[in-house]
């Protein structure tokens, strides 16, 4: 699972943080936030993982991400 959290200001950066606890099965939402309401700019992007297999990919949504984006998704069921 892929979390960022700001304040971003200038560069290239990739945060990656693992998000315990969650449950297989059930229904999440990934929230992104851009306090400062200008969006993200050049090769910015966001995505989740599990266990190596990609849950969403926020490229999307990302010439209508202005200041708010909330994706919805479940984490699947082992093989």
């Amino acid at each position: 699972m892929i979390y960022a959290a700001g304040p971003f200001n200038e560069g290239c950066e990739t945060i990656s943080k693992t998000v315990p606890g969650l449950c297989v099965g059930a229904a999440y939402y990934f929230i992104i936030e851009d306090t400062y309401g200008d969006g993200i700019f050049g090769n910015g992007n966001f995505w989740a993982t599990y266990e190596g297999k990609e849950l969403f990919d926020g490229s999307e949504v990302m010439e209508s991400f202005k200041s708010y984006s909330k994706v919805s998704f479940t984490l699947p069921l082992s093989d």
